[in-house]
Parts: structure tokens; C-alpha cells; sequence
């Protein structure tokens, strides 16, 4: 008869046991001075931490100056985790400081982002505004401290970049339209102080005033001149009418004879005054001929410092205006940049550095050597039994027939 029963009994079990004792012993002995040498032997670790502040400004560019605000925009943390560990950041990173031999990977292994304690009130996270830490673990506390630091200014370097990427093109476009008007102001400015060094329009006005008072003075003497040419005329025929009277009377008696001396010494007299009046005449019309010609140049005159004033006046106007639109421009260019610089100085303040890290004084005791080697003692025993349930479980079974007797 055969007995084979799938059961075993706890006597069975401590039989088991007691038989590979020395070996399971030895193994948990081994495995546990090899589980505290190989913690008490690592490198120490020293972690630094860094803290900063992400609070994204609640003002929005429009355009052309106006600034519109906007409720709280919040930066989650997944968003800058994403940033701060990602491949460009750490690359950078290790390009500001070269001093450490570790590469992307490493330093990413060795870098961790976490949500700041204060912001955590029962339970819930604050969403604004953002304060995280960077923790960074390294084998020397000074460079753990300096690395962490360059991390952290990359990485707010990137988010600022990343908040002033929608000002980029507005801020590009108004520096060159500055730039351009600019160079516009100081061509007109420069035309305007050429034209002011020309600009003889008082000088043009007081000749003008002048040659006005010359041809009313002259209008005046042409006048008198016409008036005394008419009285010339009239005194000339009237003095012809006399002459003719006169000269038309005969002498047929000659009992009258010295009544005709005195009517000849009247005709001489009359001839005399006669020619003394066209004389005069003559005189008149001459200098009424002249006064004429001087009186046209005048007007000639005038009418050249008028055409001139009138150009000057029109240059002024035009320069005027080109001056004042362009200073008008350049002002509201200058508002608008100055509203952008506004924009640009908030979104820079909103990446700020709380706390800078320094070097650690004390390493990481993440792992107890001797919670390390009590485990691995615990686990090779645990594996060092195993052969003997494997021989136990495939030993054949023992008939009663081979039994011994009782």
C-alpha cells in the first residue's frame, strides 16, 4: 500500500526547515552583510532645493497702447514640469555650467519638480500663484547647490520667453516703425531749421509795407500831377483864346494908334505866360510819364513779394504739418512702446526666484543600511528554503511496505 496525500503537516514544514537551517542561516547571514555594505558603501547624495514664483501678469496688449486686463491667467504645474525637464532646458542648462560631467539624461534623473507646502491648505492646491522647487541630487553639495541654481535660471528664462512669445511681433513691428519715424523726424527737423535759416518772410513784409507806402505816395503825386496838368490845359487854352482875340484886331485908323501899343505889350505878356504855361505842361506830363513807369515797377514789385511771401507762407504750412504729424507719430509710437515695455517689465517680474538653493550640510539617508540588509536577509531566506520544498515536493512516496515496524 501507498501513501500519497497532498497535504503537509506544520510539523512537516518545521522538519523541512530544520533540516536546511545552517544552509537558509548562512544565505540570510551573507545576504544581509551584502545588503548593508552595499548601502554604507554608495556615494553620499546631497540634495539642494530651489524655490520660484510663477504669477503671470493680469494685462494683455491690444494694440497701439491700449492695454486690456484679463482675468487671473494660471500656469499649471504639469506645464512647467513639462518645461523645466525638458531636453532644451537641460541641455542649456549644461551648457551655463560645464563643470559637472553628467549629460542630459543624468541630470534629468537627478532633478525633480514639486508643488511648494505652503501652497497645499487642506488638501487643496492653490492654482495662483505658482510656487514650485526644484530639488536636484548630486554626489558635491557645492555643485548640487550651483547647478540647481543655473537650472532654475534657464528654466525662468524659458518661461519668460515663453509669456512674452504673443508681445514678440508687436514689439518687433513698433521698435522698427519707431525706428523709422524717428530717422522721418530728424529729416524734417533738420528741413525746418534749413528753411528757418532762409526764412526771410518779416524782411519780405516790412518791403512789402514799404513799396505799398512808395505807390501811395506816388498814386497820391500822380493824382495832383493830373490835377494840375487839367488846370495847365485849361489855363493854356484860355490864354490861346485871349492870344487869338487879340491878335485878330486891325489897325485901319490911325487916331487909335496908341491904343494899339497897349493891346501889342498885352499880347507879348499873354505869349509869355503862354509859353511859361506850356512849359509847365510839358513838365507835368514828363514827370507823370516817369512817376507812371516808377509806379509800375512798384507794382511789379509787389506783386513778386507777394508770390514769394505766398510761397514761403505754403512751405511753412507744408513743413509745419509734416513736422507736427511726425511728432504726433513718433509720440504715439513712443506711448505704445513704453505701454509694451510696461507689459514686458510685469511679465519678467512674474518669473521670480524666492529662495536661492545652497550647498547641503547633510547627505540623503533615503535608505537605512540596516533595513536594507534586514530585507535582503529576510528575502535570501525566503529563497534559500526553496530547495528544500522543491526536493521534498518531487521525493518519491514511501509505501507502508517499506516502512519500518513499529
Amino acid at each position: 500500500m501507498t501513501v500519497n496525500t497532498d497535504e503537509i503537516s506544520f510539523r512537516s514544514l518545521y522538519l523541512i526547515i530544520r533540516r536546511g537551517l545552517p544552509f537558509i542561516v548562512i544565505v540570510a547571514l551573507v545576504a544581509g552583510t551584502v545588503g548593508y555594505f552595499s548601502v554604507t558603501r554608495k556615494p553620499e547624495l546631497f540634495r539642494a532645493s530651489s524655490t520660484v514664483m510663477i504669477a503671470p501678469p493680469s494685462v494683455e496688449f491690444v494694440g497701439e497702447g491700449v492695454l486690456r486686463f484679463q482675468p487671473i491667467v494660471y500656469a499649471t504645474l504639469n506645464q512647467y514640469k513639462a518645461l523645466a525637464l525638458s531636453k532644451k532646458v537641460m541641455a542649456e542648462t549644461l551648457e551655463v555650467y560645464p563643470e559637472t560631467n553628467l549629460t542630459v539624461s543624468d541630470l534629468k534623473a537627478a532633478s525633480s519638480i514639486i508643488r511648494s507646502g505652503y501652497q497645499v491648505t487642506n488638501g487643496v492646491e492653490k492654482g495662483f500663484p505658482l510656487v514650485v522647487v526644484h530639488r536636484l541630487v548630486h554626489a558635491d553639495p557645492g555643485t548640487a547647490a550651483d547647478l540647481t541654481n543655473t537650472w532654475v535660471e534657464v528654466t525662468l528664462t524659458a518661461v519668460r520667453e515663453s509669456l512674452l512669445a504673443p508681445l514678440a511681433p508687436s514689439n518687433s513691428s513698433i521698435a522698427l516703425r519707431l525706428q523709422n519715424i524717428s530717422e522721418e523726424l530728424k529729416t524734417i527737423e533738420t528741413e525746418w531749421k534749413k528753411f528757418r535759416s532762409i526764412d526771410n518772410f518779416k524782411l519780405l513784409e516790412s518791403n512789402l509795407v514799404n513799396t505799398n507806402q512808395k505807390i501811395v505816395k506816388g498814386t497820391n503825386r500822380l493824382e495832383e500831377l493830373d490835377s494840375l496838368t487839367r488846370v495847365a490845359e485849361r489855363e493854356q487854352m484860355v490864354l490861346e483864346s485871349q492870344l487869338l482875340e487879340i491878335s485878330g484886331f486891325d489897325d485901319p485908323m490911325p487916331d487909335i494908334h496908341e491904343g494899339l501899343l497897349d493891346t501889342q505889350s498885352e499880347k507879348l505878356e499873354l505869349e509869355r505866360k503862354l509859353r511859361a504855361s506850356k512849359l509847365k505842361l510839358e513838365l507835368s506830363i514828363a514827370e507823370k510819364s516817369v512817376l507812371q513807369e516808377q509806379l509800375q515797377g512798384l507794382v511789379d514789385t509787389t506783386s513778386g513779394l507777394l508770390t514769394k511771401l505766398s510761397e514761403l507762407a505754403q512751405k511753412r504750412e507744408e513743413i509745419s504739418r509734416r513736422l507736427s504729424d511726425s511728432r504726433t507719430s513718433y509720440r504715439d509710437l513712443s506711448a505704445t512702446s513704453t505701454t509694451i515695455q510696461t507689459v514686458r517689465s510685469l511679465t519678467l517680474a512674474s518669473a521670480s526666484t524666492l529662495s536661492l538653493a545652497k550647498p547641503p550640510i547633510n547627505p540623503l539617508r533615503e535608505n537605512n543600511p540596516w533595513h536594507a540588509a534586514a530585507l535582503a536577509a529576510v528575502i535570501a531566506s525566503m529563497v534559500a528554503t526553496l530547495p528544500f520544498f522543491l526536493r521534498e515536493t518531487f521525493r518519491p512516496p514511501i509505501s507502508i511496505k517499506d516502512s519500518p515496524a513499529k
